[in-house]
């Protein structure tokens, strides 16, 4: 269980991080002297990077998780050792990829819940959390104020989960980057084993 809640607390900072940098950056796009299109553009563009960004880093997480497991089965084959329970948690698991990025996503999917009920009924409360919802929704801030900037406490609610679902889903492509990455590794192997089969032997 460390290792779920290591994962999910590294979902969490790297939301965040993402939300403040894209939040300083999409003060850009306010900039009324930028065309409409550049400033749409500059929106847009930001948060494909907080995107990817988050699925990349996801598949760091998910192929340095399955690289751990094959190297731990490795070992327990040749000793004949099993891996402890904690050795397992640290084990590739779509379930720990899946839940851990709805954990780390909760905090903002249930401000931005609250926000969108309280734009409905007003109140004070609304004034005090939207700055709050509108530092976490830094990410996608920018493109909601220029297209839809009226219905921006309601659309901020499915957006919550757009860079959770980038992690997650960069995490269950893990195992499919490191076979990857093993196949480019064996056909580096073979072209040494060429190239050093091509060199001639000196004479002495």
């Amino acid at each position: 269980m460390k290792d779920f809640w290591r994962y999910t607390a590294g979902v969490f900072l790297g939301m965040a991080a993402v939300s403040l940098i894209a939040l300083f950056l999409s003060l850009a796009a306010f900039d009324e002297g930028l065309w409409l299109w550049l400033r749409v553009l500059l929106s847009v563009l930001l948060m494909l990077a907080g995107l990817y960004f988050g699925m990349y880093s996801g598949i760091l997480r998910g192929r340095k998780d399955k690289m751990y497991e094959i190297s731990m089965e490795k070992q327990r084959q040749e000793r004949g050792v099993g891996p402890s329970e904690e050795e397992k948690g640290r084990y590739f698991s779509p379930k720990k990829g899946i839940l851990g990025a709805l954990i780390a996503a909760a905090p903002g999917l249930l401000l931005a819940a609250l926000v969108s009920v309280l734009s409905l009924t007003g109140g004070g409360l609304q004034m005090v959390l939207q700055p709050v919802l509108r530092l976490q929704m830094g990410l996608y801030l920018g493109l909601v104020e220029l297209a839809v900037p009226g219905l921006a406490p309601h659309i901020f609610l499915p957006l919550t989960l757009l860079l959770p679902a980038a992690f997650a889903l960069g995490y269950l492509d893990g195992p499919n980057q490191y076979a990857k990455m093993m196949k480019q590794i064996e056909r580096g192997k073979r072209r040494r084993r060429r190239r050093r089969r091509r060199v001639p032997k000196q004479e002495g």
